[in-house]
């Protein structure tokens, strides 16, 4: 089974579109955006596995519920840039707790992206 890169070729967020949903104003991290902007899209086609064709074979839009899961783990990544931890605080403010498992299935994203997943064994009928 060949590996789709279907999210990855199409989707069409970029990198103002990641930068006003994580609410970024500066060009700081522009470059780190769009590493994770391409990591998101390579995790959401590797665990969708659908190449998001229509019933004619030909390539279909990117669903925006992909798209939102794909913002998600984005905003996942570039809120816990740390491996291992599992909190932070700011003196006075309080503090905020990650889920300890990233991988998790209870994760935004991957709940946006479950009515997409295809499965190796599945034929497509449409």
């Amino acid at each position: 089974m060949s590996r789709t890169t279907a999210v990855f070729d199409r989707s069409t967020l970029d990198l103002e579109q990641v930068k006003q949903y994580l609410r970024v104003d500066i060009d700081d991290d522009d470059s780190l955006i769009e590493q994770l902007l391409a990591s998101a899209k390579i995790e959401a086609d590797g665990y969708l596995m659908n190449p998001f064709l229509d019933k004619d074979g030909n390539p279909d839009d990117i669903p925006e519920a992909v798209n939102l899961g794909v913002l998600r783990r984005i905003a996942k990544y570039y809120d816990q840039r740390t491996d291992g931890v599992n909190s932070a605080g700011i003196t006075g403010l309080g503090t905020t707790a990650w889920q300890a498992d990233p991988w998790s299935m209870k994760d935004e994203a991957y709940v946006l992206w479950v009515p997409f997943k295809r499965y190796p064994w599945e034929v497509c009928n449409d």
